[in-house]
């Protein structure tokens, strides 16, 4: 566009900030005036409104996406078998941890022996409901505050201290403590459930005879103690302020968003040739195309959604609490060496958690935090709270 090419529609890209700087440097065509006319409120309606507040830029939005982002409460996916086994509910295993320790000893007593089996399997992540993550090491409350360290968040150090006790009782076995194999632990832990379908299961956790798990074989377990919040988005399908023919592209995009069969003709492909469906279901996708162009709240559910999806999805994203961060970008372009060290540091150690070698968890936060540091992660604080102090926030 910069060089003078005209295009209609353009796909913003994943790349960061890419959408964000197409609004800054004035390329994008703002929506809000037609998406208050009697067809563009069709389009609005077509997805949920945190959708389009996960697109906002200064108040305004330059794109439409119908991808379902959100930030979801930890859970625990849990072998059905075992629980059968040990007579368990759903009820019993909804708490902390810290409160799970009768059962986890159970467990780990009455599967003592097993050759490579842990109670607990997790993948250390760095974040957690209720915050908003600028970097894998720098977070703000999603209810608000001042950005700060990840690893100065109590509700974060709680959650993690937790996951070290475990290891130190002998709940993760540090040989296998991050493994997908169903048929090796009781319970994974996951930081975010996402949304309540088995996308979790697809291509991760599996049988040692490498079937891939279904709701047969794992109970979902979503934590109360916490919110979902609505994510945030940076990228879309944008109108450049250069198109020739803006109202073309509007009902384009405008059709593809509200008609079930042309959705699901972008993301699938011909019924028949690229895909079948079985029970209602597709059993045959590209997942990468799911993103690109078309409402993933209209579409076909894949093999591992619930059947039904659509009123679900809808429901969820609409009952999540709004960031009051997610609709803004955070101009850290001269801090890019600051955060991709911290990052490199985090990624580095943090998941020694897991392997059992340190003996005080303070100890061990408190040299991880000072690594940050060396890292330049105040630099990425800094800047953070200078940028929402000039906001007013």
């Amino acid at each position: 566009m910069e060089g003078g090419k005209h295009a209609d529609i353009i796909y913003s890209g994943f790349i960061n900030f890419k959408y964000y700087n197409m609004v800054q440097k004035g390329l994008l065509l703002p929506l809000d005036d037609y998406l208050r006319t009697p067809k563009g409120e069709k389009l609005y309606t077509s997805l949920p409104k945190s959708n389009w507040n996960a697109l906002k830029r200064n108040g305004f939005i330059y794109g439409v996406n119908g991808y379902t982002a959100i930030q979801a409460p930890p859970c625990y996916f849990v072998n059905k078998k075992l629980m059968d086994k040990y007579s368990l509910t759903e009820e019993d295993l909804n708490k902390p941890l810290e409160e799970l320790w009768d059962i986890l000893r159970m467990v780990y007593e009455g599967e003592k022996g097993r050759d490579s089996f842990t109670v607990i399997s997790t993948d250390i992540d760095y974040g957690i409901s209720g915050l908003y993550n600028i970097s894998s090491a720098v977070v703000i409350n999603q209810e608000g505050g001042k950005a700060h360290l990840l690893l100065d968040n109590p509700t974060y150090l709680d959650f993690i201290d937790d996951i070290y006790a475990c290891v130190k009782e002998g709940f993760i076995n540090p040989d296998i403590a991050s493994t997908h194999n169903l048929d090796k632990f009781f319970m994974y832990l996951c930081f975010d459930a996402g949304l309540p379908t088995n996308q979790f299961l697809q291509g991760r956790i599996k049988t040692s005879d490498g079937k891939i798990a279904s709701r047969d074989d794992v109970t979902e377990i979503i934590l109360d103690d916490y919110n979902y919040y609505a994510g945030s988005l940076s990228f879309a399908n944008c109108i450049p302020i250069s198109s020739r023919y803006p109202d073309y592209a509007l009902d384009f995009l405008t059709k593809v968003y509200t008609d079930k069969v042309l959705t699901n003709l972008f993301f699938y492909g011909i019924k028949g040739l690229h895909y079948e469906l079985v029970d209602g279901q597709v059993n045959h996708y590209d997942l990468f195309a799911k993103i690109l162009i078309g409402n993933d709240y209209l579409s076909y559910p894949l093999d591992y959604e619930l059947p039904d999806k659509e009123s679900l999805y809808y429901s969820i994203m609409n009952e999540a609490q709004e960031s009051k961060y997610s609709p803004y970008m955070y101009d850290l372009s001269s801090l890019s060496k600051q955060i991709s060290s911290s990052n490199h540091v985090l990624n580095l150690y943090l998941p020694n958690l897991l392997k059992g070698e340190e003996k005080d968890f303070s100890t061990f936060i408190e040299k991880l935090k000072d690594e940050l540091y060396k890292a330049g992660v105040e630099d990425i604080i800094n800047e953070v709270n200078r940028q929402l102090n000039a906001r007013g926030q």
